[in-house]
């Protein structure tokens, strides 16, 4: 009877871990992360915008038909979203960024700082010439908001953006498989711990 029960709650938890493994990732919601709607809709602006805008086709947009440029010269400007998030869960930040050449085909004094909640995730100072790049950082909330915040300075060429996205990161199969396992073995002890008394 212990041996069929065992069976029958390892495979349960083995059905919960492969289900709970295969549910995607959760957006945390980033308002026109690809600049789609052609503006800066959903998007808080400070600072320098004097040569920043969203642009339709190359060199702007890394897909789709709007990206973001970033030209502000000798000041910066900042674009940031307050997202709503949970205190201790670990997001996935994404987004696509890229450092065109100036007019005589030269890189620029230049500045670049992505944050989150405050912090620097990354920096780029002075930074050479890159086509379109994909970045990615493993992030936590602190909170139950986060700020998430990009501030440009380009002299005077532009920094373009595209692609924003924030996820909830999801525990690799193997974890929620070790996970389910841990719950089999501790009921299983406890039924023989029963069964003894």
């Amino acid at each position: 009877m212990i041996r069929n029960s065992r069976l029958v709650l390892v495979a349960a938890s083995l059905s919960l871990a492969g289900a709970l493994a295969a549910m995607p990732a959760g957006a945390v919601g980033v308002v026109n992360g690809d600049f789609e709607t052609g503006d800066f809709t959903g998007w808080t602006l400070s600072g320098d915008f004097s040569n920043s805008g969203v642009f339709s086709g190359a060199p702007s947009a890394q897909s789709g038909t709007y990206g973001a440029s970033f030209g502000p010269v000798e000041t910066t400007g900042e674009i940031s979203q307050t997202l709503a998030t949970v205190a201790g869960t670990h997001y996935t930040l994404d987004f696509w960024l890229q450092a065109e050449l100036d007019a005589l085909g030269n890189p620029d004094s230049n500045s670049f700082v992505a944050t989150w909640g405050g912090a620097t995730v990354k920096s780029l100072l002075n930074s050479p010439v890159f086509g379109y790049t994909h970045m990615t950082f493993d992030v936590i909330a602190t909170g139950a908001s986060t700020v998430l915040g990009f501030t440009f300075r380009n002299d005077p060429s532009f920094w373009d953006l595209d692609n924003v996205s924030v996820t909830a990161a999801v525990p690799e199969p193997e974890t929620w498989a070790l996970f389910g396992l841990g719950l089999a073995a501790l009921a299983v002890r406890r039924r023989r711990r029963s069964a003894r008394r």
